[in-house]
């Protein structure tokens, strides 16, 4: 797994720099740390009060073998980072477990997912940035085999991310405080997108401009007294609330 990793990280301008890359360390302190964090951890999940830490230690232990196979999976696997989304995922079971002693919740399953999706959205931003590098050396990453689907992509889940999260506060009826905060976040993931991809960003730019160009054409008395005419001769009359409105080729005035 770590000689794996290595050789890959050598030749991405990005991750040449690691300590295991960059040979700052060898392997065999590398292993050993990785060991040593291993049983910081499992003391960790021993020192949960019960009733949650049988499950919690139970859900340490599935997630484990996730953990350790995620950095060979770019090797084997088209979307790792849907694997890394999985590893995430544990970080809202593990604790709502060790709290609840439980994870008979509707409110744990739409937080997971909520997690899920966006470590999946932002991991794909991430992977835009060796993009280049793995397809050179020839493995894999959302970013690469997601091809012109990447954007669509990442927006899907951030907005699934936070439809979920809405979904956790509807549910716990959260305060008013926590909605403009919401709000606000959902936007910004939304806009970071358009910073990622600037060709999109023009592209709504220029559609908004040939729509105020319509609306500015639309506006002018001559194309306005034209379609008054047109509907005046071919259109027809509905009557709505005590109103003469003229409906023709699809469009209500």
């Amino acid at each position: 797994m770590i000689f794996g990793t290595k050789k890959i990280d050598q030749r991405v301008v990005r991750t040449k720099n690691r300590p295991l890359a960059a040979n700052k360390i060898g392997i065999k302190t590398a292993y050993s740390i990785l060991f040593f964090l291993i049983l910081c951890s499992f003391l960790l999940t021993l020192s949960l009060p019960q009733p949650g830490r049988n499950l919690s230690i139970s859900l340490a232990f599935f997630a484990l073998p996730i953990i350790l196979i995620y950095p060979s999976a770019k090797r084997w696997f088209k979307y790792p980072q849907l694997i890394l989304s999985i590893c995430w995922g544990f970080a809202v079971l593990i604790p709502w477990a060790a709290n609840e002693g439980n994870l008979n919740s509707i409110v744990l399953l739409y937080c997971w997912l909520a997690t899920i999706f966006w470590t999946f959205g932002f991991d794909t931003i991430y992977a835009l940035a060796d993009k280049k590098y793995d397809i050179k050396i020839g493995i894999n990453s959302s970013a690469v085999n997601l091809q012109n689907n990447t954007r669509i992509t990442i927006q899907i889940c951030y907005f699934l991310t936070s439809f979920f999260l809405a979904l956790c506060g509807f549910i716990n009826q959260m305060n008013i405080i926590f909605w403009p905060i919401w709000l606000t976040t959902s936007i910004l993931m939304q806009r970071d997108i358009l910073k990622v991809f600037p060709e999109e960003k023009q592209s709504i730019k220029k559609y908004w401009e040939s729509l105020q160009k319509s609306i500015n054409l639309w506006r002018s008395p001559f194309i306005r007294n034209y379609y008054c005419l047109i509907n005046s001769k071919y259109g027809f009359k509905i009557k709505k609330r005590g109103s003469n409105r003229y409906f023709s080729s699809g469009l209500l005035y």
